[in-house]
């Protein structure tokens, strides 16, 4: 994952990973903007939108956890 950290998916997996696994929004939350901020130059706009769909369910399923 290390060697990955130029892609945004790896840090969707990171994402998922932290606020899934780990319970911690905080870190989910710096992985979310870390993907962000690579998908503004990354030129495959369709794998994004899937990973962004990814990074939502994961979120509704942790606020449901939450709750």
């Amino acid at each position: 994952m290390k060697i990955h950290q130029a892609q945004p998916s790896t840090h969707r997996v990171w994402y998922v990973y932290e606020l899934l696994y780990n319970g911690d929004k905080e870190k989910a939350d710096k992985h979310r903007k870390d993907f962000e901020k690579l998908a503004k130059d990354y030129p495959y706009k369709t794998g994004l939108e899937n990973d962004i769909e990814l990074m939502e369910c994961a979120l509704k399923m942790y606020e449901v956890s939450v709750a």
